[in-house]
């Protein structure tokens, strides 16, 4: 079994009703992977644009292994939609109310960067290959 941190998801997010994916999404990575894997869920980030903008934004999960690298996951719940024509994505929940969401692709990598700018400012990085990728999990 992985390793989670936090080891589980609070009462508060475990039962609200717009969190459910994330909470089904976190059971079942951790059932499923193996001591081995370290995975964090809900981490929250804070960057730097190149014109001083500061941006404000969250991984919903990072999995880490010694041996495989680092991924970057997005989660998005409901029925997911794009309309590549506008470029926009939505998701329709259980109450078939369509909501429109951000690019979860988009989210995903963003994070992926913020967080491998992040490591590399550490001098043990310094000039290594770190294995990172981003993925989104639609679960619905």
């Amino acid at each position: 079994m992985a390793q989670m941190i936090p080891s589980e998801i609070p009462d508060e997010i475990r039962f609200h009703p717009r969190r459910s994916a994330e909470v089904r999404v976190f059971d079942a990575l951790k059932a499923q992977f193996p001591d081995e894997f370290t995975i964090y869920y809900s981490r929250p980030w804070r960057s730097r644009l190149s014109n001083g903008t500061i941006v404000d934004g969250e991984a919903d999960f990072v999995i880490v292994s010694g041996d495989w690298g680092i991924l970057v996951v997005e989660v998005k719940g409901g029925t997911i939609e794009r309309n590549g024509i506008a470029d926009s994505w939505s998701s329709t929940d259980r109450a078939g109310v369509r909501h429109a969401i951000r690019n979860p692709v988009a989210q995903a990598r963003q994070s992926k960067y913020v967080l491998l700018e992040r490591l590399k400012q550490y001098p043990w990085f310094a000039g290594r290959y770190i294995n990172i990728a981003d993925a989104v999990i639609l679960p619905d």
